[in-house]
Order: structure tokens, then sequence, then C-alpha cells
């Protein structure tokens, strides 16, 4: 699952390098074999964050090459069925819907039992084909200023924001 990780400075580097570890670990790559893993995920600032601070040093402590596959999830997910059988990607970080396609169209490896797994939140355990490696949470703003001058009351809830409710 992809997910806009907010923390900052070296957390936020040991949360993906990890992610990666994590993913990498625990697919089937027949990594001795293959010195080239290609890893798809989302572009923009996630992906230089990536190319910057996560790859490097993860290809220099483990010799392999690592081809970064930017795009959307949906994007990842049709490249995952039309290399069903032959898959080039092997790893795929995606939001939580088309993961949970992914899954049941049969496109991920079962997830092997890796000594980080202990650290997985509950949560985080999608199934025995993916893990999470971040969440995004969504609340409600509103100008309080503006809702009392409209005689409006504060919105407790999606549903209070809904024009049918002004």
């Amino acid at each position: 699952m992809q997910a806009m990780l907010r923390r900052r400075g070296g957390s936020t580097i040991r949360v993906l390098s990890s992610a990666l570890s994590l993913a990498c670990l625990t697919t089937s790559l027949h990594a001795h074999a293959e010195t080239t893993l290609y890893i798809a995920n989302v572009g923009g600032s996630n992906e230089q964050l990536y190319r910057q601070k996560v790859i490097p040093p993860f290809e220099k402590a483990h010799d392999v090459k690592i081809v970064y596959v930017a795009g959307n999830s949906s994007d990842t997910l049709a490249k995952l069925q039309a290399q069903k059988g032959h898959q080039q990607i092997n790893v795929a970080v995606m939001d939580d819907g088309p993961m949970y396609q992914a899954m049941q169209l049969g496109l991920c490896a079962k997830v092997d039992d890796a000594p980080v797994m202990k650290d997985l939140y509950p949560l985080a355990r999608l199934g025995p084909t993916a893990v999470g490696v971040g969440m995004v949470a969504t609340g409600i703003g509103y100008n309080e200023q503006a809702f009392r001058k409209l005689g409006l009351p504060a919105p407790d809830s999606w549903q209070g924001c809904s024009p049918t409710n002004a």
C-alpha cells in the first residue's frame, strides 16, 4: 500500500528503507540469480527521495541494481496484469485498492517470513501476499468564523459537510 509518509529526516529514510528491504526480502525474487530489481512506485517527490536516499545504499548493501518504474497505482496494476506469468516488476508499491485487486488476481507472491515482519502492526498485514508500508489519514478542516457568520454548526462528520445539510 502506498502512503504519503509525513515524517521528516532520518525517520522517513529508515521507514522507506525498511519498506524496500521488507519488499525485497518477502517476494519470490531468486535474488541470487538476479542482479537487477524492478521497483514500481509513484513518481514525483517520492521517487526523488527513493533515488537519492534509499536506493543507492540499498544497492550497495545488497549488490543489486534497482530500476525505479514510476507510475500511479492503476498503471502499476495494469503492468502487472500485462506481465502475468512473465513478471518483470519485482516489487510493486500501490494504494490499497489496486493492491487488493492485484492480490485477488493472483499477481502477488506469498510474503515470506522475515525478521522485519515482527515489527509490522497488525493493520499492515493485508493478507498472505501483501503488506502495508504507510497510512494516510483524512480529516475535516473548516473556517470557524465563516461557519459562525452563516449560522452553521461545526461539522462533526462528513455527512455534516453535505450541501443538503447546509
